[in-house]
């Protein structure tokens, strides 16, 4: 009878965390191959217009976010800027001339804790041009590319906040 019960209990638990992590929201990256710029979605909408449209590399998902604010989550927040993107956790009250902060409605987390990996980035000086990462090598690499092609030195900024990884088979 114990061996039932147990095997109920973990059904049930595992049941439970499957319930939870089809609620998150996959990040979806994309590159444009005629300029280094990076775009994430979150919008099943825009993953298909941009998967059919020349120039766009489908780079996969970044990793899982909310879709509602809670506990230890802060909101993602994406603008627009003449053709560029750019990407807050917190936007400046005074958001930069021609900035508008687009309907983006995924949350992250804000800090680190079991099951969440980090997400380092790096963008422009101006918050253009953001590159979202989980490997802290690649965004030393994005560092070193736009300076030694353009003598642009990128902002580190480090652990920018975390999210649920991608799963196994993506």
């Amino acid at each position: 009878m114990k061996t039932v019960v147990l095997t109920f209990c973990l059904l049930l638990t595992f049941s439970i965390a499957n319930a939870e992590d089809e609620k998150l929201i996959p990040i979806h990256a994309f590159r444009r191959e005629t300029a280094p710029e990076m775009v994430y979605t979150v919008d099943p909408e825009e993953v298909t217009r941009l998967k059919r449209t020349d120039g766009w590399e489908d780079r996969g998902v970044l990793g899982y976010g909310s879709p509602k604010d809670g506990k230890g989550l802060i909101k993602l927040q994406r603008a627009h800027r003449g053709r560029w993107h750019v990407f807050y956790t917190k936007a400046p009250e005074q958001l930069p001339k021609g900035t508008e902060l687009e309907e983006f409605d995924v949350w992250v987390w804000e800090k680190p804790d079991e099951g969440l990996s980090p997400i380092f980035a790096a963008s422009l000086p101006d918050w253009r041009d953001m590159i979202f990462s989980t490997e802290k090598d690649e965004i030393k690499k994005a560092i070193e590319d736009s300076w030694n092609a353009a003598k642009v030195k990128r902002t580190d900024h480090g652990v920018m906040f975390y999210l649920k990884p991608i799963k196994k088979n993506e």
